[in-house]
């Protein structure tokens, strides 16, 4: 009749990270520890994820091109959604940094950075992603074209 209240086994596996890094004492060396213990268990997406999210509320959107981008194209579900969540978030980078940048980015990092418009809703990424539904790998097209059915029309048409 009154069951316990559920734990998310990410707010477990983050309780995991705290304990971990409370060896740590310093945020210099927390965010090392991160690192080593990152490294430790790399198959460990919710662990990857807990790391990531740790990282990025230490060093805000500094940690962009060394952890959340590996991780936007990352294999596994758990943190790839993760990294798309944060990258969406980051303060002071807005639509046009993601979308100015699409060109550059591999075509599995762009799969990703396509996840992160459709999280942001800003409308003005659509022309930006337009050319993408043609491009020649089915991954980078897929993502696309959920980014233009998910994205709001621009208010002008």
């Amino acid at each position: 009749d009154n069951p316990p209240p559920m734990i998310s086994l990410h707010d477990l596996v983050g309780e995991r990270l705290e304990n971990d890094l409370a060896k740590a004492g310093n945020v210099k060396n927390q965010v090392s520890l991160i690192d080593d213990l990152m490294a430790k268990w790399p198959e460990d997406s919710f662990y990857q994820a807990a790391g990531l999210r740790k990282i990025v509320s230490i060093r805000g959107k500094d940690p962009l091109g060394d952890y959340l981008m590996p991780a936007l194209s990352s294999p596994y579900e758990i943190l790839s959604e993760t990294a798309v969540e944060l990258a969406a978030g980051l303060p002071g980078i807005g639509t046009d940094h993601w979308t100015g940048n699409l060109a550059a980015w591999t075509e599995d990092e762009l799969v990703g950075v396509l996840r992160v418009l459709v999280r942001r809703k800003d409308p003005k990424a659509l022309k930006a992603i337009q050319p993408y539904l043609s491009h020649e790998n089915p991954e980078v097209r897929k993502a696309a074209e959920l980014a233009i059915e998910s994205l709001p029309q621009p208010k002008n048409q």
